[in-house]
């Protein structure tokens, strides 16, 4: 049987260890989707890249690790992982942006977000 969620590990190396804050975006999210393909995984990961975006505690090494973990899903291979890292990155801008103008758009015809 494993800890429960929140308590201490009972391993004396994780006993040092720091908390450790895990943030999940599940806005847009349905609970059960007909079907998970690739269009979906990826709107879905840029969303959660963008959300984060402003939290210095995520590093790019950590979201490094994410993708290159989600690319080893069955049948996958992160060899591409450059690539893809750089495709995130323009569609995460591209979504900032976005959401940038619809913002000042709704400031300007409503006075408010």
């Amino acid at each position: 049987t494993g800890a429960a969620a929140g308590s201490p590990s009972p391993n004396a190396a994780d006993a040092a260890a720091l908390p450790r804050l895990v943030l999940v975006d599940l806005d847009g999210v349905s609970r059960t989707p007909r079907f998970w393909g690739d269009t979906s995984i990826w709107r879905a990961v840029v969303r959660l890249n963008a959300s984060l975006s402003h939290v210095s505690s995520i590093t790019r090494t950590d979201r490094l690790r994410f993708l290159k973990r989600m690319m080893l899903a069955p049948g996958r291979s992160d060899r591409d992982w450059k690539l893809v890292w750089r495709d995130l990155e323009q569609r995460t801008d591209r979504k900032l942006r976005d959401k940038a103008r619809r913002r000042r758009w709704k400031l300007e015809h409503y006075g408010r977000t």
